[in-house]
């Protein structure tokens, strides 16, 4: 089954940079719908560190996402096999 999350884990993923910033308003207008409120305001929700959609699903493709609090976003990041 498709995630609603898919269209923003291929956009990050297809990223050459070894990081990626995106405001939630980019973010939003990838997905298609507003985010959540949780997503603004908890770090693991981005970071794959819970079992939430989002993070487990950049986890797996490589990446991991760190709440920009300051500049209302998320800063993606590759990651290492071995923290995957």
């Amino acid at each position: 089954m498709r995630s609603k999350y898919q269209p923003l884990v291929e956009r990050v993923a297809k990223s050459d940079a070894p990081t990626l910033a995106l405001s939630f308003g980019d973010m939003e207008a990838i997905l298609g719908f507003r985010l959540p409120l949780t997503a603004m305001v908890d770090a693991p929700y981005w970071s794959g560190s819970a079992k939430v959609k989002p993070g487990r699903l950049l986890r797996e493709r490589g990446w991991a996402g760190r709440l920009d609090r300051v500049h209302g976003g998320v800063i993606f990041a590759r990651i290492e096999e071995r923290e995957r």
